[in-house]
Formats: C-alpha cells, sequence, structure tokens
C-alpha cells in the first residue's frame, strides 16, 4: 500500500512539474502577429526621415516621400499611367510621363499634383499609329531648363519599329531641339540618358551578343571599348529578359593600359639595342665626335686628379 501511494506521489509531482514548465515557456513565448494586425496597423511611425523630397512612380500613380510620409499626388489617369517622374533642379515642379496605349506624352507637374501644361503632342490626327511617338526616360540638367530623354525620332512610317535615341531641348522652348545619339535600328535604341558635366556626349558604347543563322545556341559576345591615357573601360552584355525589358551588364575599368603597352615597346627597344652586335654599334657611333677626355686616352695619355 505504502509503495502505491508512493508510485502515485511521484506522477502527481511530475504532472505538477510538466505542467509548470509548460507554463513558464507559455508565457515566454511571443504573440504571432496574424494577417489583419500586419497589414491593418493602428498607427505608423517613420524610423528614418530621409532629408528632400523624392518622387516615385507605382501602379500608374505619382508618390511624394517627404518627410518621412508618402502623399498621392492623384493625378487623373483617364488616357494612360504616369510613370518616370524627374525634378527640376531650383522650383518645386516636375516631369512626369503619361503613357497612353499608342504613344507617350511628357508633362510638368507641380509637387502637388497640378498639371501645369503638356510639353509633346505625340498623338498624330493623320496617318495611322505607326507615326505616333513615344518619349520616356525625362532628366533635367543643372540649369533646369534643358530636358534630356529618349525619342523615337526619326522615325520610319513603314515599319511599327521603336527605334530611341536621346535628344535634348529647352522646357521654355524648342522640346526636341538636338539629337545626341544615332540608334542602330531594331536594337531598342538609346534610352536613360543622364547628363553629364558641360552637356557632352562622352562616347557612345554598345555591347551585344551576335546569333547567327544556325549557331543561334552559340552566340558571340561583342564588348564595348572606350580607350584612354588614364583609363579603360569595358562593358560586356550579360543575361537579358526581353519579355521583362532587363539586362545585366558588367563594367570593367582598367587603369593606365596604354601606358602599360608604352613601357612594353620600351623594354623592346632597349632590348634590341642590348642584342646588337658591337660592330653595328660601332659603324652607328663613328661620326659622334670624341670628347678631350676619351682622345688622350686614345693617345695613350691616362688624366691624372689634382695632388
Amino acid at each position: 500500500m505504502r509503495r502505491a501511494l508512493t508510485i502515485v506521489l511521484l506522477l502527481a509531482l511530475m504532472a505538477g512539474f510538466g505542467f509548470g514548465v509548460n507554463r513558464l515557456i507559455a508565457s515566454r513565448k511571443s504573440k504571432i502577429p496574424t494577417e489583419a494586425t500586419v497589414f491593418s496597423p493602428s498607427a505608423t511611425r517613420p524610423k528614418i526621415v530621409l532629408p528632400g523630397t523624392l518622387y516615385l512612380a507605382q501602379n500608374g500613380d505619382i508618390y511624394r516621400l517627404s518627410d518621412g510620409f508618402f502623399t498621392d499626388l492623384h493625378l487623373t489617369s483617364k488616357s494612360g499611367v504616369w510613370m518616370q517622374p524627374a525634378y527640376i533642379l531650383g522650383s518645386q515642379n516636375i516631369i512626369a510621363v503619361l503613357r497612353s496605349a499608342e504613344y507617350s506624352n511628357m508633362y510638368l507637374v507641380t509637387n502637388r499634383g497640378h498639371v501645369v501644361r503638356r510639353l509633346s503632342n505625340n498623338a498624330t490626327t493623320h496617318g495611322g499609329v505607326s507615326l505616333n511617338h513615344w518619349m520616356f526616360y525625362p532628366h533635367v540638367g543643372s540649369n533646369g531648363n534643358t530636358i534630356y530623354y529618349s525619342y523615337d525620332e526619326p522615325k520610319n512610317s513603314s515599319t511599327l519599329a521603336v527605334d530611341f535615341s536621346v535628344w535634348s531641348g529647352a522646357l521654355n522652348g524648342k522640346l526636341a531641339g538636338t539629337q545626341l545619339s544615332v540608334s542602330n535600328p531594331f536594337t531598342g535604341g538609346d534610352v536613360d540618358p543622364t547628363p553629364m558635366a558641360g552637356g557632352k556626349v562622352i562616347d557612345h558604347m554598345r555591347p551585344a551578343k551576335w546569333f547567327f543563322h544556325n549557331h543561334e545556341s552559340e552566340p558571340t559576345t561583342e564588348v564595348a571599348i572606350r580607350r584612354g591615357p588614364a583609363e579603360d573601360l569595358y562593358i560586356t552584355l550579360g543575361n537579358y529578359d526581353l519579355a521583362e525589358g532587363n539586362a545585366t551588364f558588367k563594367l570593367v575599368v582598367n587603369p593606365v593600359v596604354d601606358w602599360i603597352w608604352f613601357g612594353f615597346m620600351l623594354l623592346a627597344i632597349g632590348t634590341g639595342i642590348c642584342l646588337m652586335p658591337d660592330a653595328v654599334l660601332e659603324r652607328i657611333t663613328a661620326g659622334v665626335p670624341v670628347g678631350p677626355a676619351r682622345q688622350a686616352g686614345a693617345a695613350g695619355i691616362r688624366p691624372m686628379a689634382g695632388a
């Protein structure tokens, strides 16, 4: 009887100890947030407040990020979707692209979402959609007036190809003022220009992959090279996705490459001189005037230092 009571008591103690450990662990466990608490917060507060103002585009709308809060500009989207906002230095306005189904235009917009004016008119009233134009990737120069963008002009009306070239113009003047690049046909063209110091085009670099008939699985890589006295720039095209419009480029900067070749040239010249026979060197130096010290040595007189 005593043994049975001892077993029961031990079992009760074990059960009580297990229950106590379970409750202790449960009290230490954090609550897993539900979907409602994650996506519907009662209050939000930015951890880091960025200085200045950022403009972003998402789902056809343009937003302003300022003082840690996003503000929808509520631009009208009856004729298309808004994208690619570009800030104008020294003002409170931006340039934005309104993309329609068959063309796109650039607009001057205030930071409050009011359209000041349309900068382009790329929808033709005659000739069909093949004569419509597209403008994308606006960037404004440091003077606040010069605008750089991609534009499918000149246009080939016989095809529906859209090959962009880089153009520049003035916000307060002629928009399509100067064509800065000439794109290759059926390549998509030149896009996303970046204003540089002085407003000059440094170079046109076109890395590519060439596919040949019956050898489509073995493309060749064409490296774009820009040489200079200080460094050489190599750009190669890596992976790409035509459906998504994404591409990966590898940029390699090799410094003082030309000087390395110049050093090899000097080394080769010096090696050649060292390997020349003495008879050849004597003929080369036969007409060189001989100094007084060498003449004295040839006469058997050894020049002596002073006492």
